[in-house]
């Protein structure tokens, strides 16, 4: 089962607010994360663009894969740029492994890092190869 992880991020000052939030609140999951969590999470501004970096570690012995994306917003929480397509990637048994995002436009203040893991409850995709749509 996915952990919930209560540590606060480490965010830069310009992402107001900030402070009180934690990463589970920065992500979004497609499915019950079983065996790969998310370990740590920080992000700053460079240059006028958010600068996100996350840890994932593979809790279980074996190779795990997953896929991931970053969402961009603004203060409102409305998306400032199309979707990004899934990377994936794949974990061996007790690895770490950093991700990083650089936003593609200044007007991005805030993001969701959205995981998809193999042995999920919720498929990536269906039977014809197209993407399937979460249910929030």
């Amino acid at each position: 089962m996915f952990a919930m992880l209560t540590a606060a991020l480490a965010l830069g000052a310009a992402t107001p607010g900030a402070a009180a939030q934690t990463i589970a609140s920065k992500l979004e999951t497609l499915g019950d994360m079983t065996y790969i969590r998310v370990a740590a999470l920080r992000s700053t501004v460079q240059n006028g663009r958010l600068y996100v970096q996350a840890r994932l570690q593979n809790d279980s012995t074996d190779r795990q894969s997953l896929a991931y994306r970053i969402k961009w917003l603004d203060d409102g929480q409305f998306s400032v740029w199309e979707d990004e397509a899934w990377k994936p990637l794949l974990l061996n048994g007790r690895q770490a492994l950093e991700i990083q995002g650089l936003s593609p436009t200044t007007r991005a203040t805030d993001f969701r890092i959205e995981l998809h893991a193999a042995d999920n409850s919720t498929p990536l995709f269906n039977m014809n190869s197209q993407p399937v749509t979460p249910n929030y």
